[in-house]
């Protein structure tokens, strides 16, 4: 299909060299990581798999998230494994392994473990777009690509054998990820191959921006920060429950999305004491039905913006510790 990108969107594709590992500084958290996931909640199926890795500390993080009929089959996260051998992109680390089939477009994601038997094609919508924007001084997204794609497997579990067709998201992501944003959220809205939503609001030091995109009918638009979601949780205190989220792309457009989150929720940890929660979700937008993630990390802490506004005394106010 192809894709219009309109003046003005901030959007580069990514090259086919970029698929391959990216060689790294002498940073000791300059970090490499390949993410895939799917989702689809009318049938209670959900899967995240990340593989990380930090070259000049010599060790690999895995994280894996697979759900099935509303219940959780397989969830690790795993620290200081060996590195693997080759591209993360063609890896294989703690029973999962990630396969290219088609740089950029096409990969085979497969899990082995005493539960669960995973064995998955992804295949992007779109060409990956790079998202390395520079935001007030924040560069939330340098050396990162992205898309969302359609997911087309099996998984085995209990002796039985479940069809997957789920749609989701892929990315790669490369550099320095010294410490993270105060806090963030993400969803994840496919309604059809033409039709699909990817919003990051983020809070930084210096406020509130986004990071995201929509594809509507062939012509991707880059969201901006006039933005309004309005977020609920279960009663964990964590876990999205759902949201109302209004959206405006740099063509104009406009789009008002309702979630609703559906069966298990996961905790994924980053460094320096980032959390990140997410479930599957049901999405609905001008009467139509689509399918995601909806994740929320909330601030651990209040920015200095925030801060001067209340008139605090940063030395003092114990949030800030």
């Amino acid at each position: 299909m192809p894709v219009e990108s309109p003046a003005g969107a901030p959007f580069r594709r990514a090259v086919e060299t970029d698929n391959g590992n990216h060689q790294p500084t002498t940073d000791e958290w300059w970090q490499e990581s390949v993410l895939f996931n799917w989702s689809d909640p009318r049938e209670g199926i959900a899967g995240q798999y990340r593989l990380n890795i930090h070259p000049n500390r010599d060790s690999a993080t895995l994280y894996t998230w697979t759900q099935c009929d509303g219940r959780m089959l397989d969830r690790r996260f795993v620290t200081d494994l060996p590195l693997p051998a080759g591209d993360l992109t063609s890896a294989s680390l703690g029973g999962l392994s990630f396969e290219t089939l088609t740089a950029l477009d096409r990969y085979r994601i497969r899990l082995s473990t005493p539960e669960v038997e995973l064995d998955v094609e992804w295949t992007a919508f779109m060409p990956p777009i790079h998202m390395d924007f520079d935001i007030a001084g924040a560069t939330v997204a340098q050396g990162h690509y992205n898309t969302l794609g359609r997911a087309r497997g099996s998984l085995r579990h209990g002796g039985h054998e479940i069809e997957i067709h789920a749609d989701g998201f892929a990315d790669h992501s490369w550099g320095v990820r010294r410490s993270h944003l105060p806090g963030s959220r993400w969803l994840v809205a496919v309604f059809d191959p033409t039709f699909f939503v990817m919003a990051i609001p983020i809070l930084t030091d210096q406020g509130r921006h986004m990071v995201g995109y929509v594809m509507d009918q062939g012509i991707l638009g880059a969201l901006t920060a006039d933005y309004d979601i309005n977020m609920t949780f279960r009663d964990d205190w964590i876990t999205p429950a759902g949201c109302e989220a209004s959206l405006w792309d740099h063509n104009g457009r406009g789009y008002l999305l309702r979630a609703s989150t559906v069966g298990p929720s996961s905790i994924q940890p980053f460094g320096h004491g980032k959390l990140v929660t997410h479930a599957p979700a049901r999405y609905e937008c001008g009467g139509r039905i689509g399918r995601g993630v909806l994740e929320s990390s909330s601030p651990r802490r209040m920015t200095p913006s925030e801060v001067a506004e209340l008139d605090l005394d940063p030395a003092s106010w114990w949030i800030n510790e």
